[in-house]
C-alpha cells in the first residue's frame, strides 16, 4: 500500500478516472504506456490465447489488494498487449503515464522505494499463488483463497475465480456447497 506522501505525489502527476463495470481498460493489441492504481472497485486481468482464441483469468486487482496494474511486458517492451484488463465493478483508477511516473521515480527516493516494494510483492504473490494453484486440489485452493484472499472471493464474480482456478463455474459451485 502507498503512504499518504507517495499517494499525494502520484495524484500530482496522475488523473483520476471513473470506469464502469464490464469496461475494458486495456485491450489485447494495445501498446501499454500507463500504470493504473485502483482507488475503488475491482478488475481482472485476462490472458488471450491466440491458438484457442479464448481469454483466461490470470490476475485480480482491487483497491484493497494488488492495486497497481498494467500489462508489464507491453509496458516495458512496447509490444502489443497479450492481455485485457477489465472492470468487474464500477471503479475508479488513478492513471499514471509512463514518462511522468519514471521521472517521479527518478527524482523521489520514497516513491522509488514504494514502487520497488510493490513490484516485489506483486511478483511474490504471482509466484506463490500460481504454485498453489498447480499443487492444491481445486477445493483446497478455493479454501486458500477464502482464507488468505477473501477480498477476491467477496468482490470478483465466481465465473472469473473458477476460470482462474481452471474449473467450470458449476464445479466451483459444488465446491462452495460442500464448504
Amino acid at each position: 500500500m502507498f503512504t499518504e506522501t507517495v499517494l499525494n505525489e502520484l495524484y500530482k502527476i496522475g488523473k483520476v478516472v471513473t470506469i464502469k463495470s464490464k469496461t475494458e481498460l486495456i485491450a489485447v493489441g494495445d501498446k501499454v504506456d500507463k500504470t493504473f492504481v485502483v482507488l475503488r472497485g475491482a478488475f481482472i486481468s485476462l490472458y488471450y490465447d491466440p491458438v484457442e482464441e479464448t481469454f483466461h483469468t490470470d490476475n485480480f486487482h482491487l483497491s484493497t489488494f494488488n492495486n497497481v496494474m498494467t500489462v508489464i511486458d507491453s509496458y516495458i517492451l512496447g509490444s502489443p498487449s497479450n492481455r485485457e484488463i477489465r472492470a468487474v465493478s464500477n471503479s475508479e483508477v488513478l492513471v499514471l503515464k509512463k514518462g511522468d511516473l519514471e521521472k517521479l521515480i527518478a527524482k523521489n527516493a520514497e516513491v522509488r522505494d514504494v514502487a520497488n516494494e510493490n513490484t516485489m510483492n506483486t511478483l511474490i504473490f504471482e509466484n506463490n499463488i500460481k504454485a498453489k494453484r498447480l499443487s492444491y486440489s481445486p477445493a483446497d485452493f478455493y479454501k486458500h483463497l477464502i482464507t488468505n484472499y477473501s477480498q477476491i472471493t467477496k468482490n470478483v464474480p465466481s465465473k472469473y475465480i473458477a476460470d482462474f482456478m481452471g474449473v467450470s463455474p458449476q464445479y466451483l459451485s459444488k465446491i462452495k456447497r460442500k464448504m
